[in-house]
């Protein structure tokens, strides 16, 4: 069984990986009332933005194959110009 701690750990890194604001925040507060410390939730946020960025260069990878073959703007760059 995971401990509630852990699980608000692996609730942060989740939380960051879906940019749900309201949700780290909710989940930092409760890692923090079971026991996390600071740098526990510190790897918690990294390891949300490793898998986050991780998924942007994977689906980056992926859009010229619906494309055929033409390249498109960086993702990150799409984002910007909206």
């Amino acid at each position: 069984m995971i401990d509630t701690k852990t699980k608000e750990l692996m609730s942060i890194s989740a939380s960051v990986t879906a940019h749900c604001l309201s949700c780290l925040e909710y989940h930092v507060n409760r890692a923090k009332e079971f026991g996390a410390d600071d740098d526990e939730i510190r790897q918690a946020i990294a390891i949300g933005k490793a898998v986050a960025q991780g998924a942007a260069q994977t689906l980056e990878d992926f859009i010229p194959t619906l494309t055929c073959g033409i390249r498109t703007k960086p993702f990150p760059k799409d984002i910007e110009a909206l």
